[in-house]
């Protein structure tokens, strides 16, 4: 009887020891971080980050560039880059680009131990903390990509619940030319995409890259969103234009310095073409920095005054690059057999490019003369698939008007 008691007793012990076990395993497993290198959305959607690193050469002329197209990115911060440049990283955070953690000294997480982890994590957070006032949890980028399922514990119990990799490499830091950057992001550009770039002195290109990957991706109807507004999918996908055609063609001459519903209406539309902006209704520098990134991606004069060229971007019939018909009215096997068209060139090859830029909304006349129309038509298409914007449709050019 005893024997029989003894026997449950040591039964009830392991049942209740292998509770506490799966009730702390379970915990455990509930605060491990989600590695995330890509959204799963159809919206169409990007985001640029960028690991700043202990000397970020190159951050501030970044900044500049993302000012001027207004975009907002995600940057990933060591403690040894805050502490050498803590006023870059002011600038960051009082741009509104979100910080995340990249350790303190940039070591493999998966050659240091919990302890050394918690630690490079806590340092960074402190100064951030210290010279921002924002917090870098929940977000990390495990320095090198290195990562293991022990990292993940450690980093997520430390609160940092979203480890932060890529979808797109451009592997910047190497020095690799602007062409390449560029070609690796355009080419591998999917919704829901993160970017991986840097801000140190070996990405030296990185710069030079970004606003033909900006201006291109906007023309394909991307929007640049932050990794916090990516991965809790808190951006906005409105497709209705707040202001019509009509009320637009209403619009006088808009510049710095005017006020008044027109100005209110010129930035709600460039809110909705993702150049956010407050509507107050006044023109002012932050307006006039929309309006010039705007006439930028759209391959017009980038004067920031709002007359009837800019007029005609804005209005949502003709500011896409994407064909609204699913048939081409000249086919790829045509188009391989143009010569070489510029500037002066006339005939049946000319009224044909003319008939397909009209089809990417790029709308012309096709009377088969490579006129000023035609030119500043054949520049802006450049500009919107990337490539040297000079005027003169070869095989490059011809390649890109293939469907």
């Amino acid at each position: 009887m005893k024997k029989t008691r003894r026997v449950k007793v040591i039964l009830s012990s392991l049942i209740i020891s292998f509770m506490i076990m799966s009730m702390v395993l379970g915990q455990v497993s509930a605060t491990s971080s989600q590695l995330i290198s890509k959204v799963t959305t159809t919206d169409k959607v990007i985001a640029l980050t960028f690991d700043d690193g202990s000397d970020g050469g190159n951050a501030e002329a970044i900044l500049a560039i993302l000012a001027s197209y207004n975009v907002k990115a995600t940057f990933f911060v060591t403690g040894q880059g805050a502490q050498h440049h803590p006023d870059i990283i002011k600038k960051m955070a009082a741009a509104g680009h979100p910080l995340g953690n990249h350790s303190y000294s940039h070591p493999y997480f998966t050659q240091i131990s919990a302890s050394q982890m918690v630690s490079e994590l806590q340092q960074t957070e402190t100064i951030i903390k210290n010279l921002t006032g924002k917090s870098t949890i929940p977000y990390f980028r495990p320095p090198y990509g290195a990562y293991n399922s022990t990292v993940l514990q450690v980093v997520g119990d430390a609160g940092y619940t979203k480890t932060i990799y890529w979808t797109i490499d451009t592997i910047d830091w190497s020095g690799v030319s602007t062409a390449a950057i560029t070609s690796k992001v355009l080419d591998n550009a999917t919704p829901g995409a993160i970017v991986l770039m840097h801000t140190g002195d070996g990405a030296t290109n990185t710069k030079n890259a970004l606003p033909t990957i900006i201006t291109t991706l906007r023309s394909r109807g991307y929007q640049f969103v932050t990794v916090p507004e990516l991965v809790n999918h808190t951006y906005s996908t409105s497709t209705t234009p707040p202001i019509s055609d009509a009320t637009i063609d209403t619009w006088p001459t808009l510049k710095y310095g005017s006020v008044g519903t027109a100005v209110k209406q010129l930035q709600q539309m460039l809110t909705y073409y993702k150049f956010q902006l407050v509507v107050d209704g006044i023109f002012g520098p932050k307006t006039l920095s929309a309006v010039k990134a705007f006439q930028t991606s759209r391959g017009i004069a980038a004067d920031g005054i709002v007359g009837p060229i800019t007029r005609s971007k804005l209005k949502t019939g003709t500011t896409t690059t994407t064909p609204t018909t699913t048939t081409a009215p000249v086919s790829n096997a045509t188009i391989d057999t143009w010569p070489t068209l510029k500037y002066g060139s006339v005939g049946t090859a000319v009224k044909q490019l003319q008939q397909m830029l009209t089809y990417y909304k790029f709308p012309l006349v096709a009377d088969g003369v490579f006129g000023p129309k035609t030119l500043s038509a054949v520049k802006a298409f450049q500009t919107s698939r990337g490539i040297a914007a000079d005027g003169i449709v070869g095989p490059i050019t011809r390649s890109k008007l293939k469907t």
